[in-house]
């Protein structure tokens, strides 16, 4: 009995350990202030990409497709993507198997800075909904500010 109990504590542990392995970039430092001044990169497009604390699904990382691209989400938190600039239908990737995914259309041009926040919303007995929202990057400051917002650079993730 004792073993199974050993063996359930530390699978328990090896899960939540693995669970909590995305590198946040911490508060005061040089990668934090840089991450915040929102510089644009000449021949890319940069997003940050958000979920604020009243979007469900937490604690799971979930995805949007932009373009060819497939790039991770994490509840909480900000990160920031660069890609190609270019017209993009953008689709977040909804949690069940009917979710309904509302997809939007932009343009993030080379050279620009944008933020999009991605809202999933759990539903019982009928579909979730996983939608978009583009916002400045005036909100996305304030959503960071007044809900503490992690900040995770997506080329770590």
């Amino acid at each position: 009995m004792k073993t199974i109990l050993s063996i359930s504590a530390i699978a328990s542990l090896l899960l939540l350990g693995g669970c909590t392995s995305i590198p946040t970039v911490q508060k005061g430092t040089d990668e934090y202030n840089e991450l915040l001044n929102f510089k644009p990169v000449s021949d890319k497009a940069v997003i940050y990409i958000y979920r604020r604390l009243n979007s469900d699904h937490k604690g799971l990382m979930t995805t949007i497709d932009i373009g060819k691209e497939e790039l991770p989400t994490v509840s909480n938190c900000v990160v920031r993507h660069i890609v190609d600039g270019g017209q993009f239908n953008i689709e977040p990737n909804g949690m069940g198997l009917f979710a309904i995914e509302k997809e939007l259309n932009v343009s993030f041009p080379s050279g620009s800075v944008n933020a999009l926040e991605l809202k999933h919303t759990a539903r019982i007995a009928v579909p979730n909904v996983s939608e978009l929202f583009l916002r400045s990057t005036d909100e996305l400051k304030k959503a960071i500010n007044d809900e503490n917002l992690c900040l995770i650079d997506g080329e770590n993730i």
